[in-house]
């Protein structure tokens, strides 16, 4: 009886610890898939196009920075009159106006809290503009410094000093000194001796 009361006891705690713990995990998973699908780089932007309007094709620019939460957008060959106030569209939802349009440009920016893919839209009234998708800009990789040798060359360029050897005088050997020759002495003949006179 003990047992089966013990058993029972342990199923029921079993139980409720994997009803508790179901949501627990879920909501991470959740706040995981939120973390992934966030704009690493901040930056939404969305190339606008249109639809003919007398003639002219607009065209135009959105960007959206999530850390100051301002959507800017830009409109250009846009065939209406100069002032012609144009209103500025999250889905079906009027988030601002452009207040002066000259010369078929104008620039708005608004302050509004946007998420990648949501739609931007500009109308005159009922009738589209310009429309497009705000996507997240991908992140530029910082490009890795190479460290380069930077070789100086010489203004001038240094001659090396080529050493010739310089060489030996030769020595001729010195010639002998010819012998002067002895100055021959003529011997004089002594003169006779004269003969006493009364000897015969």
């Amino acid at each position: 009886m003990k047992i089966e009361t013990l058993s029972g006891a342990v199923l029921i705690l079993l139980a409720t610890f994997a009803w508790i713990s179901v949501p627990v995990y879920s909501s991470l998973i959740s706040d995981a898939e939120q973390t992934v699908t966030q704009c690493q780089s901040g930056k939404l932007s969305a190339q606008l196009t249109g639809w003919t309007l007398n003639n002219n094709t607009p065209s135009g620019t959105a960007n959206f920075d999530e850390s100051t939460k301002q959507l800017t957008v830009a409109i250009e060959s846009v065939d209406l009159p100069d002032g012609r106030e144009l209103s500025v569209l999250i889905s079906d939802d009027k988030i601002g106006e452009f207040s002066t349009l000259k010369n078929g440009s104008a620039t708005v920016t608004i302050s509004h809290e946007l998420s990648e893919g949501a739609r931007v839209r500009v109308f005159d009234d009922d009738r589209p503009i310009v429309s497009g998708n705000l996507i997240c800009e991908k992140v530029q990789p910082t490009p890795t410094p190479t460290a380069s040798q930077t070789v100086t060359p010489s203004p001038f360029p240094t001659a090396t000093p080529t050493v010739t050897p310089t060489p030996a005088p030769t020595v001729s050997p010195m010639p002998s000194p010819m012998p002067t020759p002895m100055p021959t002495v003529s011997q004089t003949p002594m003169p006779p001796v004269p003969t006493p006179a009364g000897r015969n």
